[in-house]
């Protein structure tokens, strides 16, 4: 399977940080040096870095580089760390008063709550789901994790559905996600890099705003 040469660069990277061919503080030769050892362009080399800056694997000194960063999960612990420091950095702003009335009126019994995307009790299909668990004699039911693109029986069904609508695919295609958030994040980390142009609406799902500002997305 063919790897694109930015991931190989980040790939090698990662693996030298493990091994310890590069330490936390260390800095990295220039972005010219790197093109060279890689045999690659300038522009490979940015786009590289900017992901490894963005994993929080390098971190940049004004003036001075690239280093290794020394904020790994370990010194995390071992200093133990003062999440509000970090908090306050972020590019998102904390307890938006917007934010916070939303979760003030949510459980408001007057009010019809949107912002979830839950049904309503009344449209849940009590009866139906009764039945059916009334009925289901030949399959016992698991506890345990379905296959990581979720049910087969569920992504056979979604196949069938969407051949209607004119989408031709397997199952092997489709991706059952626990919500719309982790949706948004497997495009995040799987289609996308850092700089990314991303066009939403005002207003917009508030958690998906804050997918984007993690990928430093324009």
């Amino acid at each position: 399977m063919f790897t694109p040469k930015y991931k190989e660069i980040i790939d090698d990277i990662l693996s030298k940080i493990k091994t310890g061919d590069l330490e936390a503080g260390m800095k990295l030769p220039s972005q010219r040096n790197l093109a060279t050892q890689y045999r690659v362009n300038r522009s490979t080399i940015i786009q590289s870095l900017e992901i490894l800056q963005s994993y929080g694997v390098l971190e940049s000194k004004a003036r001075k580089g690239l280093y290794v960063s020394k904020s790994n999960w370990n010194t995390y612990i071992n200093h133990n760390m003062n999440w509000h420091d970090y908090i306050k950095n972020s590019a998102s702003k904390n307890n938006q008063y917007f934010i916070q009335r939303i979760n003030e009126l949510e459980f408001d019994a007057h009010i019809i709550r949107l912002s979830t995307g839950e049904l309503s009790p009344h449209l849940i299909p009590n009866k139906q789901f009764r039945d059916i668990f009334s009925k289901q004699t030949t399959t016992a039911l698991k506890t345990n994790y379905e296959h990581p693109l979720g049910n087969l029986n569920l992504r056979k069904a979604i196949v069938n559905h969407v051949k209607k609508l004119g989408i031709s695919c397997n199952e092997e295609n489709i991706c059952i996600t626990s919500g719309a958030l982790q949706g948004l994040k497997l495009i995040a980390d799987g289609l996308l890099i850092p700089n990314s142009k991303i066009i939403i609406e005002t207003p917009s799902y508030i958690n998906s705003v804050h997918t984007w500002h993690n990928i430093r997305a324009d």
